[in-house]
């Protein structure tokens, strides 16, 4: 429907043309028939065609209606209403006579059934032949589900009935006159990724873009706003960049205004819809991994789904989401453990695993030589996370505290056993994570180090002593030095080495406290037979 308006304005009256998508319940007859009218945009070649429009939805009944009687819809809508003498209220007491209780039998079968019927096959109507409708566009023509205070209001009841058949299918009002179980309900718009637009371009929003696609809402995943209770402790950014790599994975994210996701949730009440909160990026993920223990990233060409299309600044996403509402023993399962090879995730596990370190220092970091040595400690790229640095370390201490509180427990004169409120402070799980200390670093050197050092004076390639060992032998002896460790502990380790001209590096091991060890540059003369 086009219809020609004279506008008043500044330099004088305008004509200009509104555009309108009709919807009309035809299977009704004259005295039940409801028809909207969904204002479009003015362009005809508008591709989101609907828009967030100037006029606000109006009432008919045949003829206009006062504004004070307002559905709570941002469309036009006429419905053969019985109203009172004046036009300017509805008829919908109960205490009227029974000569007008008739008449307010048909309202009530109107608000509370046919008017949300006609809304939802409009919906439906505009997802199939628009279905390039930007979610923001499509989700102004939803209602808002007030919390029930008094007698319902005409608005309150179209509400009811739409958010009760949207999130549990098309189902019979108790005060329904006609059967409306075979009307469908309307799919949902699942935003589209921001995709890196010509620099001279402006950036759209994901909810101002056109949708990916359109599911049902048994299937759809909603998105919170930053500062409600779902999203808590969670940062706008932060949610933007979870929602962005999720879409990209392709979980169906519905990016619905708040009036909207909380009237979804009064219908649904005591249950939740689905929600994009960290409790549930944490199980996604766990059933993601299908029970693996390390899953390879999207640098890897042995990635394969959701995990194919992370890159490592998405699994610290995650992580961060994942822990900002503080339920840390939920990791359990989650591979979101990210190390400073990049190449792998790790999941979360009590038991069984290699440990992870914790380096509280570049220093640390170097203790643990080659490639191998990078999947033992934590990404160096979780440092900028503090939030996440800050219970990664909070985890490591837990494991200290844990092995040192029953030997500091024994070691009471009092009989009393530990103190009760040091205990307590073990109780945060610890999953793999470790700091670094003398006997988890030996017990990690012996795996990494190479099997030839098994020889009783390894010969290294000059190549390979510049390039990593020259490196690790001084990051070991400083380390020793500052945690106070004692040379006697290193008895018959590979590290001291001896520089033979064009041929290599001896490894000679350190020498027990009796024995003497000869520097000459050369190797000692073979014993005689």
């Amino acid at each position: 429907l086009e219809v020609s308006c004279r506008e008043s304005n500044e330099s004088g009256e305008q004509t200009k043309l509104r555009r309108y998508q009709l919807f009309a319940d035809t299977q009704y007859g004259f005295r039940s028939r409801v028809c909207l009218a969904v204002p479009l945009a003015r362009e005809h070649e508008a591709v989101s065609d609907v828009w967030y429009h100037d006029e606000q939805g109006r009432v008919f009944c045949f003829l206009p209606v006062p504004r004070n009687i307002d559905l709570g819809l941002r469309l036009h809508v006429h419905a053969p209403l019985n109203m009172a003498q004046d036009r300017r209220s509805v008829l919908l007491d109960d205490r009227v006579g029974d000569s007008e209780r008739e008449l307010v039998q048909h309202n009530l079968a109107l608000l509370d059934d046919l008017v949300p019927s006609a809304l939802m096959a409009c919906l439906t109507d505009l997802a199939v032949r628009r279905n390039q409708m930007p979610p923001a566009h499509f989700f102004a023509l939803f209602p808002t589900l007030f919390a029930g205070r008094g007698a319902p209001s005409p608005a309150d009841r179209i509400a009811s009935t739409f958010y009760s058949r949207l999130v549990a299918g098309s189902q019979q009002s108790a005060q329904s006159v006609r059967s409306t179980s075979s009307l469908p309900c309307p799919p949902l718009p699942v935003a589209s990724p921001l995709v890196q637009a010509d620099k001279t371009a402006k950036r759209r929003s994901r909810v101002e873009a056109p949708p990916r696609y359109w599911v049902k809402f048994a299937e759809a995943v909603f998105v919170p706003s930053a500062g409600v209770q779902a999203a808590q402790g969670a940062s706008q950014s932060l949610l933007n960049e979870v929602a962005e790599c999720l879409l990209r994975c392709g979980v169906p994210l519905i990016d619905a205004p708040p009036h909207v996701l909380e009237s979804i949730e009064r219908a649904l009440h005591p249950q939740k819809p689905g929600t994009l909160t960290p409790a549930w990026l944490r199980q996604h993920l766990r059933a993601s991994a299908g029970g693996k223990h390390t899953l390879p990233l999207s640098s890897s060409q042995a990635a394969e789904g959701i995990f194919g299309e992370l890159k490592p600044e998405d699994v610290v996403n995650f992580l961060e989401f994942a822990l900002s509402d503080g339920d840390v023993a939920d990791l359990a399962g989650v591979p979101l453990i990210l190390c400073d090879d990049e190449d792998v995730v790790q999941t979360f596990r009590a038991s069984g695993a290699q440990p992870v370190f914790f380096p509280e220092s570049r220093l640390e970091r170097r203790l643990f030589p080659q490639t191998e040595g990078k999947k033992c400690v934590l990404s160096s790229r979780l440092e900028a996370r503090p939030v996440v640095w800050s219970k990664l370390r909070e985890m490591a201490q837990a494991h200290e505290k844990a092995v040192s509180a029953p030997a500091q427990a024994a070691s009471r004169s009092d009989g009393q056993g530990y103190p009760p409120g040091v205990i307590a402070d073990t109780a945060l799980v610890s999953f793999q994570c470790r700091l670094v200390n003398f006997t988890l670093l030996t017990g990690a050197l012996q795996r990494l180090l190479p099997r030839t050092w098994n020889d009783p004076v390894p010969r290294v390639s000059t190549a390979d002593y510049a390039d990593w060992i020259e490196v690790w032998l001084q990051a070991m002896w400083r380390w020793l030095d500052l945690k106070k460790i004692s040379i006697s502990r290193m008895v018959h380790w590979p590290m001291i080495p001896s520089i033979v001209d064009d041929v290599g590096v001896d490894m000679f091991r350190v020498p027990e406290a009796h024995k003497l060890i000869l520097f000459s540059g050369t190797r000692l003369p073979a014993p005689p037979p």
